[in-house]
Parts: C-alpha cells; sequence; structure tokens
C-alpha cells in the first residue's frame, strides 16, 4: 500500500515527464515551422511595402544594401498590396452564414435544423463574426493561413448574481481570429 507521500511523488514525476515531452515537441514543432516563418514575415514586408528584404542562408530576414552605386535609386512600386486588397475585398462580399440540414424530412428534423441555424445566425451576430472573417482573411492571404479560436468568455453573457461583492457572469461563447505566428501544428508527414 503507497503512502500518500509516495503517490504525491509518482504524481509529481509524471507532471514533470508531461511538462517535458510537451517541451521537448514545441521546440521540435518550432525548429521545423522556421522555413514557413521567415517566409509568413517576408510575405508581410512586402505586402506593407518593404520590398528590399531577403532570407539569407541561415535563415534570418535581413535588409538589402541601399544601393550598390551612387548613381542608383531606389524606388519601389508595391504589386503584391493592391493584388491583396483585391482579393481581400472579393472576400468579404462573401456571406459568412452557415446552414443547417436535417438529417432527415421528418418534422421534428426539419424544426431542430431550423432552430439550429437561428441559433448559429444569433452567434454570429454576438461576436461579430463577420470582422472575425475579415481579420482571418487577411491573415490568410498575407501568410497563406489563418485560424479561429473558439473560446469561453467568463466574463461575458448576462449577470447571475453576486460572490464575495463581485458580480457573477454566465459567460458567453467568443470566437477570436489567430495569426498562423500564434500556432505550432505538426508538419510531420507519415506515409502510409
Amino acid at each position: 500500500m503507497q503512502t500518500e507521500k509516495a503517490k504525491e511523488q509518482e504524481r509529481q514525476k509524471f507532471i514533470e515527464e508531461i511538462i517535458a515531452e510537451t517541451r521537448e515537441d514545441f521546440l521540435e514543432r518550432q525548429k521545423q515551422r522556421l522555413f514557413l516563418e521567415r517566409q509568413w514575415e517576408l510575405n508581410v514586408n512586402f505586402l506593407n511595402g518593404n520590398q528590399y528584404c531577403e532570407i539569407n542562408s541561415r535563415g534570418e530576414i535581413y535588409q538589402k544594401n541601399a544601393n550598390d552605386y551612387y548613381w542608383q535609386e531606389r524606388g519601389v512600386f508595391n504589386h503584391i498590396a493592391p493584388i491583396i486588397e483585391t482579393r481581400l475585398s472579393k472576400l468579404s462580399r462573401l456571406s459568412t452564414q452557415l446552414g443547417v440540414r436535417p438529417k432527415t424530412d421528418d418534422d421534428t428534423d426539419v424544426s431542430g435544423a431550423k432552430l439550429a441555424e437561428k441559433a448559429i445566425g444569433a452567434l454570429f451576430d454576438q461576436v461579430e463574426f463577420s470582422e472575425v472573417v475579415k481579420k482571418t482573411s487577411i491573415w490568410s492571404e498575407s501568410c497563406g493561413t489563418g485560424f479561429y479560436k473558439i473560446t469561453w468568455d467568463n466574463f461575458g453573457g448576462m449577470d447571475i448574481g453576486e460572490i464575495n461583492g463581485k458580480r457573477v457572469k454566465e459567460g458567453e461563447i467568443n470566437i477570436i481570429s489567430v495569426s498562423p505566428f500564434e500556432v505550432f501544428p505538426d508538419l510531420t508527414v507519415e506515409e502510409s
């Protein structure tokens, strides 16, 4: 029979192993993603009109020399920004509403689908989903990818009471746009 102290030590060892494994996995994913991240940074530089930067052999972004000769000028016409702005304009006109289809032709399934569609529409209006889509589209067009994150906001929703002098809210769902710089997916491809 294990004592409480032995159980706690075993639990602590298990937690430390999980932390070490997670940290190791994160560092590996960070290393795998380095080239993609530099390309995203280069894309953002180009989008912002900084056309005179490159990625060197060490994987770092650097600014090219201003002029090789005294008589050279370094003018910039940003060809990328107008293209991306046009694409974003077209994407902003698309509808962000979701539809729900009933599983069968049964009246309960049809009415359930209509109710679900209205609930999703109300949620999209509440979190201003069209604005979230615009932000994610900007990331997607400049870096090639963007993410949506569904979170729980403890401080949203209606008041439900008071505990120790502080107002307590019921909480609500929130949808946010996440930059690709914040996500570290597994980039290894397994062959079957």
